[in-house]
């Protein structure tokens, strides 16, 4: 099962604004060591040469597919 989260702003018992990892599906923020194990992964996946085009070729081919679903909804 895969996670999805928000990345939301909150204020630290100290009174410092911070950003925290906030889990979807129930709704509990993320613990330090689960969070820095997220971090080190994205950190690994953006430093790769190739992501760039990765992305560039991934939001490309998810756009044509909602050009494409949003075409046949008019069609209805």
């Amino acid at each position: 099962m895969s996670n999805i989260f928000k990345f939301i702003e909150v204020t630290m018992n100290d009174g410092e604004k911070g950003f925290l990892l906030k889990n979807s599906s129930d709704l509990n923020l993320v613990n330090r060591n689960e969070a820095l194990g997220y971090i080190e992964k994205l950190t690994a996946a953006y430093n790769n040469p190739s992501v760039d085009q990765f992305i560039e070729s991934q939001n490309k081919r998810i756009n044509t597919e909602l050009d494409i679903e949003f075409t046949m909804d008019l069609r209805f």
